[in-house]
């Protein structure tokens, strides 16, 4: 699991400009790498809200097979990917 973090330094206590500029590389480094996870979550977030929306609009409408066939789909999904023991 990716834990969202960001370590942080005080820039009023560095005083040599190359550990400044080295400082700075490291924290738009996390930067960059703290927006990868956050559009993962957000696209990952989009498609189950979605897939979840089709269930639901096919079980309010009364079409059986369609809410097995998702229900189906998100248990192959937690097979492959989320089972505890699994490797990902």
């Amino acid at each position: 699991m990716n834990v969202l973090c960001i370590s942080l330094c005080n820039p009023e206590l560095i005083t040599d400009p190359l550990e400044l500029r080295e400082a700075l590389e490291r924290a738009n480094q996390q930067i960059i790498q703290l927006g990868n996870q956050l559009d993962s979550l957000t696209r990952g977030t989009h498609g189950l809200t979605t897939e979840l929306a089709v269930m639901c609009e096919a079980h309010l409408a009364g079409d059986a097979a369609l809410v097995a066939q998702k229900v189906s789909e998100f248990a192959n999904h937690y097979r492959q990917h989320c089972r505890p023991g699994v490797k990902h």
